[in-house]
């Protein structure tokens, strides 16, 4: 599989990509399920929303997608008449990926950076937020290859 195109989050006057797709638990609840097409292999989801966190509270603000016959839409194929909607229907945790590049991985959101962002909602709203550092565990897996490339040469 291919590395995937990331959602978009401003957040602290910045933007930040996400590893996590806040729109997937609005669009299982919907009773008529939508079907998105992949325009590329770096989307299968079929869409990449832009989202903005304001007064602590998690809004999708922009949504790039694309239905049958790759037919590009936007936010208001889910939400007519609404440029911007809170997403109350979101509870868990949103994960940054923050700082230098430290291991790729050319599949799903599986690269390492510098740290995590972790940011926690409930309902939409913010909650809490943690930093954690991922250079242990990206020297961990480089050496997992090393060693793992090492057993399939063999010794000649």
């Amino acid at each position: 599989m291919t590395a995937q195109k990331r959602e978009i989050l401003f957040f602290e006057d910045e933007f930040h990509s996400m590893v996590t797709e806040p729109l997937e638990p609005y669009l299982a609840s919907l009773k008529v399920p939508v079907k998105f097409e992949a325009p590329t292999t770096n989307c299968w989801r079929g869409y990449q929303g832009t989202w903005k966190i304001e007064n602590d509270r998690l809004f999708l603000t922009k949504l790039d997608a694309y239905v049958f016959g790759y037919r590009k839409v936007d936010i208001n194929y889910l939400f007519p008449g609404e440029p911007v909607v809170f997403a109350n229907w979101f509870t868990g945790e949103i994960r940054l990926q923050e700082g230098e590049l430290l291991y790729y991985v050319h599949q799903g959101f599986e690269s390492i950076y510098s740290y995590d962002l972790f940011l926690e909602l409930e309902n939409g709203k913010l909650l809490n937020t943690r930093l954690v550092g991922n250079v242990e565990e990206a020297m961990r897996r480089k050496k997992e290859d090393e060693d793992n490339q090492s057993i399939e040469d063999g010794p000649f």
